[in-house]
């Protein structure tokens, strides 16, 4: 029906609309008087006679891909957590996450889309796809590459992060501005701030198996970046309401080992107003550091 729209044979769409009254293989008689309606009404309020198209428009039922997206090649391992951005044929904009089984289905209006796929720790691949029908296709993603030093490295050898490790932060220095006011607090151990941390060899680690964000090791020294939280909002009461959003921790640290030492810092910010009074709103910036010390398991 697509090529008929597109060429302007707008005489046979009320024809081609046949192909759909039909579910699980059974022809529906409320499928066919549907059909036989919606071509009615194409053939009295359809396309003028002589229309042609405009170049690259893209005219027609909603069609679904479905796109897996893997890690390196065909034979490689599917990347759940992945993010799959883009256009449709109409320029219509979709942002989508792959599941546990590596894939996400989009339905969009056919044409060429645009299509960006992403994962931490690994390069980004964008490329554009014609789409005229619902089908399969296969994004293939390559891991951003190591220094040699780590990358060689065995996991749990001396000389690389990659592994397990149990991590402790303490000796915590926050610092809060508001209102040009600046409030200065210690605490020597938050509770609860021990965790294990998995460093892996595609340049992210993660806490609990989810993934935290990424790092880089040159030598002894590694360089962890965390990734930032979007912004969460907090009712304190029916009125009163708080925003607040983090951005990436990070760490220095030293490997001497199967122990490393080094210092973390974090910073947050926020924002609290009066539904009924928006004018007062005020606003609060949130900075602390601490030292930093992880042990390998």
């Amino acid at each position: 029906m697509l090529s008929d729209l597109n060429s302007g044979n707008y005489d046979k769409v009320p024809e081609d609309l046949n192909q759909w009254i039909k579910s699980s293989g059974v022809e529906y008689p409320g499928l066919v008087t549907r059909r036989q309606d919606e071509g009615n009404l194409f053939q009295s309020e359809g396309m003028p006679s002589g229309y042609a198209a405009p170049a690259g428009a893209s005219i027609g039922f909603p069609v679904t891909l479905t796109l897996y997206v893997h890690n390196g090649d065909a034979n490689g391992p599917i990347i759940p957590g992945a993010q799959v951005t883009g256009q449709d044929g109409s320029g219509n904009g979709f942002q989508v996450i792959t599941g546990d089984l590596g894939y996400v289905t989009i339905t969009e209006n056919p044409g060429t889309w645009s299509i960006t796929a992403s994962a931490p720790g690994f390069q980004n691949k964008s490329w554009n796809q014609i789409i005229t029908d619902n089908s399969t296709r296969h994004a293939f993603l390559q891991a951003v590459q190591q220094p040699e030093s780590v990358a060689s490295a065995a996991p749990g050898s001396k000389s690389s992060v990659v592994g397990k490790w149990a991590e402790h932060g303490e000796g915590f220095e926050c610092k809060s501005i508001t209102g040009g006011h600046e409030y200065v607090s210690e605490v020597k151990v938050i509770p609860g701030g021990d965790s294990v941390i998995d460093f892996h060899y595609d340049g992210t680690f993660t806490i609990d198996r989810v993934t935290a964000g990424e790092w880089v090791q040159y030598g002894d020294t590694i360089s962890l970046q965390f990734n930032p939280k979007p912004m969460s909002e907090h009712k304190v009461s029916e009125d009163f309401v708080n925003e607040q959003w983090y951005d990436g921790p990070t760490i220095e640290a030293t490997i001497n080992g199967d122990t490393m030492s080094g210092t973390g810092s974090s910073s947050s910010h926020s924002k609290s107003y009066f539904k009924q009074h928006p004018e007062q709103t005020y606003y609060a910036d949130h900075s602390c550091s601490y030292r930093w010390s992880a042990s390998r398991v």
